[in-house]
């Protein structure tokens, strides 16, 4: 009783692209949920994969040697197309990687992690023993609507792995020669 119905519309460029937010109640009731903003968070949170903590070599790290550590998770997630209403929406995430090795070291990186030969995302542990690792991945992700503008997804999200790491204890072994 007493409303009637408006439609909202957003820029977060000063005026230049503007977004369709959709009908509103406007009166006795309380104003709706962003129902579009709430559908793009949605395909946003089902476009990102689960972390996986790898860690070469698998077995066998040795104290003063580099371990190789890997997220599981790709380094670019593909653009994609949702529909929203009518509007045809084109998500991007991306991410940032956090590791803490468990020996108070720790790593940002915008890299996923990296296996041999390649050691962009590794830790040389300086004694032997058991390590709790933990991985952070920071999503974000942008947004063009049928073409136009690119703005950010309100919102991130923050994804949390734990694995625990044996570094043992490497032993020369002294042999004659003949």
């Amino acid at each position: 009783m007493g409303q009637e119905q408006r439609r909202q519309w957003f820029s977060a460029d000063d005026g230049l692209i503007w977004q369709d937010r959709g009908l509103t109640c406007v009166g006795g009731a309380a104003a709706s949920i962003d129902a579009g903003g709430a559908q793009l968070y949605a395909a946003f949170a089902r476009s990102v994969p689960a972390a996986h903590i790898r860690v070469e070599p698998a077995s066998g790290v040795l104290p003063q040697l580099p371990a190789l550590f890997d997220s599981g998770q790709p380094q670019v997630v593909p653009a994609s197309t949702h529909h929203i209403g009518s509007v045809s929406v084109e998500l991007a995430p991306a991410a940032s990687w956090v590791w803490d090795f468990g020996d108070g070291s720790t790593l940002e990186t915008g890299i996923s992690g990296s296996r041999y030969p390649d050691t962009s995302v590794s830790h040389t542990y300086r004694r032997a023993g058991k390590y709790l690792v933990r991985l952070i991945t920071i999503w974000r992700a942008t947004y063009r609507i049928d073409g136009q503008g690119t703005l950010a997804v309100d919102g991130e999200i923050t994804q949390e792995t734990t694995s625990w790491v044996g570094v043992g204890q490497g032993r020369a072994v002294l042999t004659p020669s003949r």
